[in-house]
């Protein structure tokens, strides 16, 4: 049997080796080909430019700035002096007339269809200071029949006290009797009868079932009036006038 020499064996691994190397040449001028058709086109690079001397670059560059010091310190040419303006001239006002008074302005005058406002002067009433009570004894006549209501009457005597007083479009009693008692007589015709405790009675309706609370005093214009608490006349206070007698206490 014949052998194959040695040399057709390392022939044949060259003829491998450059059918590679061809390969991957091959494929590397492709991909460099593919890279350049796809980047945009850059700018060739400047030409690299001589060197400038160091006396051109140190007349070029900026002058360091000044340091504050420097500025605050720095001189400065003083200002022109300004020539004064000169003061206008004014002439001396005339010494004041001590004999002459300005004549009075005259009121404006009035309309003829407006007439002269009337001065009200306040009333001043002398108070007498005197140790006697307030209010006076009961007047010496008799009161008539027609005076005061009969249901007040009838009881009354010449101790009593009997006062009237305005509620609307009418007129109302009070008869006080020396045991306390007190009876009433309404705008209505009411009658009402109760006992005085303090200045302060609850009446009672004679005939009905009203009822309310009535305080006598004295208001600030030194006249009787009454108070009334709950009824037809609840939270009014009517001035009360003196028929037979002047005080209820």
């Amino acid at each position: 049997m014949k052998r194959t020499p040695p040399w057709v064996f390392v022939a044949a691994v060259g003829v491998q080796l450059a059918a590679l190397g061809l390969c991957l040449l091959a494929m590397e001028w492709h991909l460099h080909v593919h890279d350049e058709e796809e980047a945009p086109d850059e700018p060739a690079a400047p030409a690299p430019s001589e060197p400038e001397p160091e006396a051109r670059r140190e007349a070029l560059s900026p002058a360091p700035a000044p340091a504050v010091s420097e500025i605050a310190f720095a001189y400065r040419p003083p200002a022109p002096p300004r020539e004064p303006v000169p003061a206008p001239a004014h002439e001396p006002a005339p010494p004041p007339n001590r004999d002459y008074e300005p004549a009075p302005v005259p009121a404006p005058p009035m309309a003829a269809d407006r007439e002269e406002p009337q001065l009200r002067r306040p009333i001043v009433r002398a108070v007498e200071s005197s140790s006697a009570p307030r209010f006076g004894p009961p007047p010496e006549r008799v009161a008539e029949e027609g005076d005061a209501p009969r249901f007040i009457m009838e009881a009354a005597d010449a101790t009593t006290q009997i006062v009237r007083g305005s509620a609307g479009e009418g007129s109302l009693a009070f008869g006080f009797y020396p045991d306390g008692n007190i009876r009433f007589v309404d705008v209505d015709g009411g009658r009402y009868a109760g006992k005085a405790e303090s200045a302060r009675a609850r009446m009672r309706e004679i005939d009905g079932m009203r009822a309310f609370t009535v305080q006598i005093g004295v208001g600030s214009d030194q006249r009787l009036q009454a108070t009334f608490t709950g009824g037809t006349h609840d939270a009014e206070t009517i001035a009360l006038e003196p028929l037979v007698g002047w005080s209820v206490a």
